[in-house]
């Protein structure tokens, strides 16, 4: 019996492991949204129903600023943000909310640190790209905040010396999961990259060094503490436009 199992047992092992090594961020962060983002969606539908009647309640009075300010900290509190001072209004409401929210999530958060501890003890822990990934990946499930990204940005864009030069040094691609990369040689360089509302500023995190960038229609501005000022272009764009 014991026998006539085993080459069960072992398939079952080698499956196991090969999951295990295919793990990725990527993978970790998908799931983690996945099962967390339905309870939060849960959460925030609760809060904003208990919020309205106080809003209704202060346009009654009169009192539009401290509606317009409710309005604007509930927005922020249901994208995971802190508030520093909230509305006496809805001080209580967002104590038990912050409460409540991370009762939902603990059970998806535990088993995402879990899988990205695991996978930095792993032999892939040791990839400097694998290391910045899961460093971005760790901070939205322990903050709540997902990272801003201007759905108006491009991905792709080409590096380069000078604000007119035709050559190409590397590509840059702005992708929409916040995750950021520049290809140069065949060499890739990992990163995050988070906007400001407008999507006219950019910051880039590398794994020792920010990079801050300004973008004016096509042509952005790279401020590098390592080598100065760089550019990138809308790949594709012509010089000039």
């Amino acid at each position: 019996m014991k026998t006539h199992l085993r080459p069960l047992v072992l398939a079952f092992v080698a499956m196991l492991s090969t999951t295990q090594a295919a793990d990725t961020p990527a993978a970790i962060l998908s799931d983690y949204r996945a099962k967390a983002d339905p309870a939060i969606e849960k959460i925030n539908d609760t809060l904003e129903k208990a919020v309205v009647p106080i809003l209704a309640e202060l346009v009654k009075s009169g009192d539009t600023a401290g509606a317009d300010q409710v309005k604007t900290q509930l927005k922020a509190k249901q994208d995971g943000e802190p508030i520093a001072q909230p509305h006496a209004k809805v001080a209580a409401l967002f104590t038990l909310y912050d409460a409540a929210r991370v009762k939902a999530v603990t059970p998806a958060r535990t088993s995402a640190i879990t899988r990205l501890d695991a996978l930095l003890k792993s032999s892939d822990g040791k990839k400097l790209e694998i290391v910045t990934e899961a460093a971005g990946v760790r901070e939205e499930i322990e903050t709540g905040v997902r990272p801003p990204v201007a759905p108006n940005i491009p991905v792709a864009w080409t590096y380069h010396g000078s604000p007119t030069s035709t050559s190409n040094i590397a590509e840059v691609h702005f992708l929409p999961d916040g995750n950021w990369e520049m290809v140069e040689a065949g060499r890739k360089i990992p990163g995050t990259w988070k906007s400001n509302k407008k999507g006219d500023k950019i910051t880039i995190k590398l794994a020792d060094a920010e990079w801050k960038v300004s973008i004016d229609g096509t042509l952005a501005t790279v401020d590098r503490p390592d080598v100065g000022i760089r550019y990138l272009r809308v790949k594709g764009s012509p010089v000039g436009k």
